[in-house]
């Protein structure tokens, strides 16, 4: 018991002896830490304003683009302007036809002397002739009694005969003269310078 123990204090010992005489391990160099710089806060770097025709969309830095130039052949076509048309200004209607009135009366040189309207004779030298309503009407250069003379002398001559006669306070004249179933008027009425002689025959 005692030499077991020797033999395992000898034992320690020499294991103790071999570590004395191992090769030191060779330590890593010592890094010597300089002190870092202070760091300077990141700015973002003003933006350049955009270049005329560049794409505003585009991302910074980019290189713009060149506008591509219309070709002739793709040229735009400018729109013709359409003419309004100028307003019409309301038109006035057309004036219709007024309704016929009487026929007018119809002027007609006075025949010659001993002629005759409806059997019943013109004096010579009448004028301004009008059949008017049933009526024939003309002017003379006569007084009221030469045109009387005429008549009481031609309208016995054609075959009539005196039925009346009446003068009017101005001087106008009214004769009545019938041949078998007629009736024929003549009214002579003094004018300025002449006579109108009125005629009617029924």
């Amino acid at each position: 018991m005692r030499s077991f123990l020797i033999l395992l204090l000898l034992t320690c010992l020499l294991l103790s002896a071999c570590k004395l005489f191992e090769p030191l391990p060779t330590l890593p160099p010592v890094l010597t830490l300089e002190p870092a710089a202070p760091q300077t806060p990141f700015q973002t770097p003003p933006s350049a304003p955009p270049m005329e025709g560049a794409n505003p969309t585009s991302p910074v830095g980019a290189e713009p683009q060149a506008l591509a130039s219309p070709s002739p052949g793709n040229s735009p076509t400018p729109e013709t302007p359409t003419t309004l048309p100028a307003p019409t200004q309301p038109q006035a209607p057309a004036p219709t036809s007024q309704p016929a009135g009487p026929p007018a009366p119809v002027t007609t040189q006075a025949p010659a002397a001993l002629e005759t309207w409806n059997g019943v004779p013109l004096m010579p030298g009448a004028s301004g002739g009008v059949e008017e309503l049933g009526s024939y009407i003309y002017t003379v250069s006569a007084d009221v009694q030469q045109v009387r003379q005429f008549y009481d002398r031609e309208m016995v001559n054609r075959g009539w005969q005196i039925f009346t006669a009446g003068e009017g306070e101005t001087g106008n004249l009214l004769l009545l003269y019938q041949k078998d179933d007629q009736t024929a008027t003549i009214a002579i009425l003094a004018r300025g310078g002449g006579c109108e002689v009125r005629i009617i025959v029924n």
